[in-house]
């Protein structure tokens, strides 16, 4: 007994010219046609998703390799250490640069010492004081005559530092400690930078004239 193409059900009558089911044609070789026409489209279509696919991923890719290379911190670093050596091919004085960087690494030593006492005292009035100093060198940091190769590198510190008052404020205020322990940590990574960013520099600086 055969079978209706199209819907499957039963086709009784050997003469039939239409299904008694779903009333289309039994011509079979018609349908076997149709069936391959079918086929070959679903694999066209499957090929041509395919190629969009992998066109999607290339463009993507490419896209994330340029957003890399421009903007994430890799490269934003790259772009800022290339801007400041060309800074201090044109602007930088070694001798200015020698006791600029020094000045600036003393601030930055007493800062350390006196942050580790800061997060170690257990009293508010203790935590106050330490505060107080360390707002002090801010200021003086500030102050410091620095030669434009050095500039960048001082707002890191000086950001760095600013970054560490807020967070031990929010803790003299009771404000949740999670905040807190983040402006501390952004303290930390912009005076990591400032310290990377001076050592090069002074490797540098001697050839400039």
């Amino acid at each position: 007994m055969k079978k209706c193409p199209y819907c499957s059900n039963p086709v009784y009558a050997v003469n039939a010219r239409r299904c008694a089911f779903c009333g289309r044609n039994l011509d079979f070789e018609l349908a076997k046609k149709l069936e391959r026409e079918r086929a070959e489209r679903e694999h066209f279509f499957n090929a041509a998703k395919s190629a969009f696919l992998a066109l999607a991923f290339l463009v993507l890719v490419t896209a994330a390799t340029l957003w890399a290379a421009i903007y994430s911190p890799v490269g934003t670093i790259a772009k800022q250490a290339a801007t400041q050596t060309a800074a201090a091919r044109r602007y930088c004085d070694p001798q200015e640069v020698s006791i600029a960087a020094h000045q600036l690494i003393d601030f930055n030593d007493r800062w350390a010492d006196i942050m580790a006492l800061a997060v170690s005292v257990d009293h508010d009035d203790a935590l106050v004081l330490q505060v107080d100093r360390l707002q002090k060198i801010r200021r003086d940091a500030e102050d410091v005559k620095t030669p434009e190769c050095l500039k960048a590198p001082q707002q890191n510190l000086i950001n760095g530092m600013e970054d560490h008052i807020q967070g031990l404020l929010m803790v003299l205020r009771d404000q949740p400690l999670d905040e807190a322990n983040r402006y501390l940590t952004l303290g930390n990574l912009k005076m990591n930078e400032f310290a990377d960013e001076v050592e090069r520099i002074q490797v540098c600086a001697p050839d400039r004239r």
